[in-house]
């Protein structure tokens, strides 16, 4: 007697979606149900005038195993992030060379936390005076511009954690975070793996043992096991309705934190930074930029996270690259106009405005890692979440969070179903 192969859903063509596809065929029938008219999620490459063009992830942060793995089987070319930094201070752009004043003492504090708090409420309490006046607004500054972090919410305990470890050094993919996509893809296709892009899955429902998923054209599939690797913000958002059953497990999601952010990408006919620029760091509402330091290639990739990008989030695209423009003029000194003669392309992504996304990458809230432990426990066995924003692991908000809590999740699926 021949035994039916197992099916699973997998909601969401992602760097978790696409791992989970690969991981899972051909020992199960896998399907792939994709909102957006690519793969991809938050990764997306293109080109532009011959240029590789980062709309979303972009640096590999440190020597992450899996990523690195996965890159070396693509056959992409990882490369140093080098480069000095630079920051406008008082009039002038000055190599980035001091500590934040009184930054050890807030780490150390930090440490100490027992119950967790949001970062406002740390700050108030223990730094509060005068003189934490420049620290406060630096650890504002790098929650939303790093993290991507609303200080009113964001963990202390999971800030310290990041922001206490050892750095690495940064490093890209010549041909971008899409070779990753594309190579992917071909290896869950070529093991009858099936996608269907265009297909926004609006229900989840668990009907006698099996697992629905409704999508917005009123289609129906059925599955023995489903995974959601669809982002934090649609989840908390609504998009998907879960069975009444399983709703108030899914609410869990709203305890985790989503950051907001514009991804501004400019060429440029020739370089108007120093040579040696890696980063450039300011107060502007645009208020970090950085270089690709490749031979030729002239760009910038402009960096608004947090409350900056909550300000800008939504405005028409003419009024963001005005105002990228001028954050710009002002960090380098210049004047705006000879700044915008000198851009040859200009690509904006607003990543709060992408329903399939709202939001950049997640942070974690004090209630975010209860919520977390939850939610990767999997929905009387059918259903599961994957993803940098259900991750429990290191290296939180990124690529090879992904990547490796979509493997965990495709092992757990695997015991399941022989147990």
């Amino acid at each position: 007697m021949v035994m039916e192969q197992k099916r699973v859903i997998i909601v969401g063509a992602g760097i978790a979606g696409l791992t989970l596809a690969r991981e899972l065929s051909p020992a199960y029938d896998v399907l792939v149900l994709e909102a957006q008219e690519r793969t991809g999620g938050r990764i997306h490459t293109v080109l532009v005038d011959g240029n590789v063009v980062e709309r979303g992830a972009e640096f590999i942060h440190g020597r992450l195993p899996a990523t690195l793995q996965l890159a070396r089987e693509a056959g992409a070319t990882v490369i140093p992030a080098d480069g000095r930094m630079y920051r406008r201070r008082h009039g002038r752009l000055a190599e980035e060379d001091e500590m934040i004043s009184h930054w050890d003492s807030l780490l150390e504090k930090m440490g100490q936390v027992e119950d967790d708090l949001t970062l406002t409420a740390f700050l108030d309490k223990y730094f509060y005076t005068e003189p934490y006046g420049e620290l406060r607004k630096q650890a504002f500054a790098f929650a939303g511009g790093f993290d991507l972090a609303d200080a009113d919410h964001a963990s202390v305990r999971a800030l310290y954690r990041e922001w206490s470890a050892d750095q690495e050094p940064n490093f890209r993919l010549r041909e971008g975070y899409g070779k990753l996509i594309d190579f992917l893809q071909q290896c869950a296709e070529s093991t009858g793996v099936t996608i269907l892009l265009n297909t926004a899955v609006t229900t989840i429902s668990i009907v006698q043992g099996k697992v629905i998923a409704g999508t917005d054209a009123g289609r129906e599939f059925a599955a023995d096991a489903l995974v959601v690797t669809v982002p934090v913000g649609p989840i908390a958002a609504g998009s998907i309705r879960f069975d009444r059953e399983i709703a108030q497990k899914t609410r869990l999601v709203t305890d985790i934190g989503m950051g907001t952010v514009i991804r501004f990408v400019l060429g440029f006919r020739r370089p108007l930074w120093p040579a040696d620029t890696g980063f450039l760091f300011s107060d502007e509402l645009v208020p970090t930029w950085w270089t690709g330091l490749q031979e030729g290639i002239h760009q910038l990739v402009g960096w608004a996270g947090g409350a900056k990008a909550s300000a800008l989030s939504g405005k028409p695209e003419e009024l963001l690259v005005q105002q990228a423009v001028s954050s710009l003029a002002t960090i380098l000194g210049l004047d705006p106009e000879e700044v915008r003669r000198e851009i040859s392309f200009h690509v904006i992504t607003d990543w709060s405005q992408n329903p399939w996304s709202i939001g950049g990458y997640s942070y974690a809230t004090p209630l975010t890692e209860q919520a977390r432990t939850q939610l990767n426990q999997p929905l009387a066995d059918r259903i599961w979440f994957a993803g940098e924003g259900y991750s429990m692991g290191d290296h939180p908000g990124t690529v090879e969070a992904a990547i490796v809590h979509a493997t965990h999740v495709a092992e757990s699926i695997r015991t399941v179903f022989n147990a």
